[in-house]
């Protein structure tokens, strides 16, 4: 969804990051799941864009908040 937002739009959205670079920006991290979920082997070097790198888009707004609106 990222690469068609990009190829319609030319708008970035969140950061590349690799899990390395995650992994430093995370004080206490957890590795447990990770290590299960790669069978033990994290892939350090591979490229994601975080769900909360999304959010934190300048590109991201929020059009309609059902929660604010009064509605249910």
């Amino acid at each position: 969804m990222r690469e068609v937002i990009h190829e319609a739009t030319n708008i970035q959205l969140g950061k590349v990051e690799t899990f390395a670079s995650l992994l430093q920006d995370n004080a206490d991290p957890n590795l447990a799941f990770w290590r299960l979920w790669y069978f033990g082997r994290i892939p350090w070097q591979r490229r994601t864009v975080t769900p909360a790198s999304l959010l934190r888009s300048p590109h991201v707004r929020v059009v309609f908040d059902s929660q604010l609106s009064g509605t249910a």
